[in-house]
């Protein structure tokens, strides 16, 4: 494994917990199999945690050369991946019926559309290990979006700087690094004009009339759709 990302299972680590922190008064703060909280909320949870511990793991195998063993879990996340997409998908539907948020809606396009083409990447990539592991850890600055957006909730005065910046400062970071480094820049070039772009859009898209035209009609459609 390349020397500056020996450690990068800490990363994985550091991001986890982050995501635990954030979702603590949501879900964890509450007993889980004892409140009124959606089956499919917990199935999604442990798929989450399952993601993570993936994340985790992975770097681990490959610095101990159990190659087969990283070939396993990767194989196995073909599985989970389409599964944690479905309830990505099905958490929006759940916050939407309590209560419609056009503005969060847009948000959740980003989580979900993100994670899916940045892992989609990864795989692609699966045979040169620089930009798969690369295009996993720009997965990991996007599912922790939500949970960071949920301290800032809940801390006001830390929430110097939004979510989505937040994440794109750490990409513009990490392309800094390569540039005196590996020079290793194409994932996250990707990721830069990725969250460019989503971040310029941002500005205007959410309060436009055809945004809320549609938002308002994905909404309908969603709430209208029962399990």
């Amino acid at each position: 494994m390349e020397k500056g990302y020996r450690y990068i299972s800490l990363f994985f680590a550091a991001i986890a917990s982050i995501v635990f922190i954030g979702f603590f008064w949501s879900y964890f703060s509450f007993n889980p199999f004892y409140n009124n909280i959606p089956a499919l909320i917990h199935i999604h949870a442990i798929l989450m945690t399952t993601w993570f511990i993936f994340l985790i793991i992975q770097p681990l195998l490959i610095r101990k050369k159990l190659m087969k063993f990283h070939r396993i879990i990767g194989k196995a996340s073909y599985v989970l991946v389409p599964f944690i997409l479905i309830s990505m998908i099905i958490v929006i539907q759940i916050a939407q019926k309590r209560k419609q948020d056009n503005i969060g809606m847009y948000e959740n396009i980003f989580d979900v559309s993100g994670f899916a083409v940045f892992y989609l990447l990864a795989i692609i990539n699966k045979r040169n290990v620089a930009k798969h592991m690369r295009y996993m850890i720009i997965t990991a600055l996007i599912l922790f979006l939500p949970a960071l957006a949920r301290i800032y909730a809940h801390y006001p005065i830390i929430g110097i700087i939004p979510p989505l910046l937040f994440s794109f400062i750490i990409i513009i970071g990490l392309l800094i690094y390569e540039r005196f480094h590996r020079k290793f820049y194409k994932p996250y070039t990707v990721a830069f004009f990725f969250f460019l772009i989503f971040i310029l859009s941002y500005l205007f898209v959410p309060q436009s009339a055809i945004w809320n035209k549609t938002a308002n009609k994905i909404h309908h459609h969603l709430v209208s759709y029962n399990y």
